[in-house]
């Protein structure tokens, strides 16, 4: 496989190139208000750069499946779970609404107002901090 090296960083680049393009967009949109088609901005939900950003962890985790059937290496199963649950963290807001029950059910406003942010988003903290720890259990 002579161009394997060479297609893979061609990829990865296009990759790249994507993502730059679609946060130069947003950096002209909040500038000068021009580019204000709403679905092309990030910081929509359900835009196209959110979906784009579901496709490349799609792949990703796909990928991680074949080298995983190809190299009996537990670590890549693991890579593709970590990547389709972010991948379904993003799109049902896994860890928003977790937030706002941790924010609720452990009265996080006064601890959230000390270290000056809303509790919902300590709450947040707590979540994700919580699925990193069980993400890092399953790697051991």
């Amino acid at each position: 496989m002579p161009g394997f090296r060479y297609n893979t960083w061609r990829c990865l680049a296009a990759l790249v190139l994507v993502d730059v393009l679609f946060m130069a967009m947003y950096v002209v949109h909040e500038l000068t208000g021009a580019l204000s088609n709403r679905l092309a901005m990030i910081a929509r939900d359900r835009g196209v750069p959110e979906m784009y950003q579901y496709l490349k962890a799609a792949a990703a985790a796909g990928l991680a499946i074949l080298i995983f059937r190809r190299l009996r290496q537990p670590t890549y199963l693991v890579a593709a779970g970590i990547m389709a649950f972010l991948m379904l963290d993003d799109g049902l807001s896994l860890h928003e609404r977790l937030g706002d029950w941790f924010a609720g059910a452990l009265q996080l406003a006064q601890p959230a107002q000390a270290l000056s942010m809303e509790a919902d988003d300590l709450g947040e903290m707590l979540a994700v901090g919580g699925f990193g720890i069980a993400g890092l259990a399953a790697l051991v």
